[in-house]
């Protein structure tokens, strides 16, 4: 087993890690659903209380940085922002709420009087989209509270699932329209969709495989060359070269096969953002640039999938994109937002209020809208004025972190490996958020969950706040034998005995040499010689 597996296992004591890589298993496994209600979401909601609960009483005993604490106040606001909407009002006051003028009059007609009533138009929907966040909030705590070693291994759960995912799309385009392996009823039967249910859900899957795969053979270059530096075998980055190189050209060529125009566009920027990191990292190799990399996957890729998707590629683009009706549901979501500002009308009640206020001239045969295929449309519809300001804080906070995670001179987590997964989750975020606009990839709890996880990559792991180091001249980095980078014990403020681990109590009369200084035999003193005297 290679030393880097070897070590992320043996960080994870106890089971804690295997609950929180279980649960986000089964987040990726369960949570393809495009709606609130599927059984699948509620069995998942259910077996992600465990990590929850375990998670909220870990956090209690944990110090609370400030970097900790900032990102659990922008939590705690998403989750009071359904709850806020669901608290009963007077009839006096939600009767003079903007956009509730049809309600009353549709009492009015009834014969029934007002009661107290929330501020969500459609209450059951907002019950289910706060339980919708039960697994996404379950994984991110889980992944805050994981070390970097047990992260690393997480991001390689993560590959592995996605990779799994990629495969059981081959088996579905190989059985046809018609095969049982599609696990939903409403889907696209004439592309792999995995355990989703749309394919531009599984397309944001795959993109975010890509962008850490590449994150992993970078590192595993870096890995390579070191190792040929100093003439010690090369076989553990040959095999995690082999195996990051593998999972990227399956997921690449797989995305190629869903045919979703958003998905084969992101992943060209997910490409080539992640390249990036080779540049965030100089010691990857000269032999390993960039463009070597993205070649060479591009064209296995290309060539495996070359007989089967690019006539269906040129067609899917071929299309008119203002046809599907995007523009359509854009228009009428900012009609209704505008007209419900500044509470909105609930998180999840999207589909009642829509079917409200659209017109005529909009519906389009044999189509349910179902979303808004706009997620920040549909967030400020839902949310009004305090959805948009959860996402400004969020933006803002991503882009301190972006600042932050790239800045050359300040060194993220234990190993090159601990940055260049933080970079990546920063890019992975800007991809979904990008995809966001034209679609609801965060819809899904998989996706959600995905998100989550790379949010939680950006806050320092766990008593490791001294991680996260500035590289100057005053205080130089030392690189071990292993390539982990860290710093010296006397440039950390600490003694060298205490750095290297617990003290022993000495025994008397053994001469203990400094842990930072090579064992050399003591001296022993010369002792002057006797004085002669004369005792009679």
């Amino acid at each position: 087993m290679p030393r880097i597996f070897g070590a992320a296992i043996a960080h994870a004591h106890g089971g804690f890690f295997y609950l929180a890589s279980v649960t986000f298993i089964l987040c990726l496994m369960l949570g393809g659903g495009t709606r609130g209600g599927f059984l699948s979401d509620t069995v998942l909601q259910f077996l992600s209380l465990p990590l929850l609960v375990t998670a909220l009483w870990r956090l209690c005993d944990l110090p609370k940085s400030q970097d900790r604490r900032c990102v659990l106040w922008l939590v705690g606001a998403v989750l009071f922002l359904p709850l806020l909407q669901l608290v009963p009002l007077p009839p006096a006051i939600w009767s003079a709420l903007p956009g509730r003028a049809a309600a009353v009059e549709a009492f009015g007609l009834a014969g029934h009087d007002l009661g107290w009533m929330p501020i969500s138009l459609s209450p059951a929907g907002t019950w289910l989209a706060l339980l919708g966040l039960v697994p996404p909030l379950a994984v991110f705590l889980g992944t805050l509270l994981l070390t970097y070693p047990e992260r690393r291994l997480l991001s390689l759960v993560f590959l592995a699932a996605a990779f799994f995912s990629a495969v059981l799309g081959l088996l579905q385009l190989a059985q046809g329209p018609s095969s049982a392996l599609r696990f939903f009823a409403f889907t696209n039967v004439a592309d792999p969709v995995g355990f989703f249910a749309n394919r531009n859900h599984f397309a944001a899957l795959l993109y975010s495989g890509v962008v850490f795969a590449v994150a992993w053979a970078l590192d595993a270059a870096g890995r390579i060359q070191q190792s040929r530096k100093a003439r010690r075998p090369t076989t553990e980055g040959l095999v995690l070269l082999i195996a990051a190189a593998t999972v990227l050209t399956v997921l690449i060529c797989v995305q190629l096969m869903t045919r979703s125009r958003a998905g084969l566009g992101l992943t060209v920027f997910a490409i080539a953002g992640a390249s990036a990191l080779f540049f965030a990292r100089p010691k990857a190799g000269a032999w390993l640039t960039p463009s070597r990399l993205v070649l060479s996957v591009v064209l296995a890729a290309g060539a495996l999938s070359s007989q089967v998707v690019f006539h269906g590629i040129i067609a899917r683009f071929a299309a008119d994109p203002v046809e599907d009706g995007r523009l359509r549901y854009a228009r009428t979501t900012i009609e209704a937002a505008w007209a419900n500002l500044p509470f909105g009308t609930g998180v999840g009640s999207f589909v009642p209020v829509y079917a409200g206020v659209e017109q005529p001239a909009d519906l389009i045969a044999n189509v349910f809208v179902n979303h808004a295929h706009n997620d920040l449309l549909e967030f400020w519809l839902e949310g009004g004025v305090l959805s948009a300001a959860l996402v400004a804080a969020w933006a803002g906070w991503l882009a301190f972190k972006l600042l932050t995670v790239w800045n050359p001179r300040v060194a993220w987590g234990q190993e090159d490996i601990d940055g260049s997964l933080a970079r990546a989750a920063i890019l992975l975020l800007l991809l979904l958020a990008a995809h966001s606009v034209v679609d609801y990839p965060l819809r899904t709890s998989a996706v959600m969950s995905v998100m989550a996880m790379a949010c939680a990559f950006l806050v320092e792991a766990p008593e490791e706040n001294s991680a996260r180091r500035l590289r100057s001249r005053d205080r130089p980095l030392e690189r071990g034998d292993g390539g982990t980078t860290r710093r010296s014990p006397q440039a950390l403020g600490r003694p060298a005995a205490a750095a290297a681990g617990p003290v022993m109590p000495r025994p008397p009369n053994i001469v203990w040499p400094d842990s930072t200084e090579e064992a050399r035999p003591r001296q022993r003193p010369e002792r002057s010689p006797p004085l002669d005297r004369d005792f009679s």
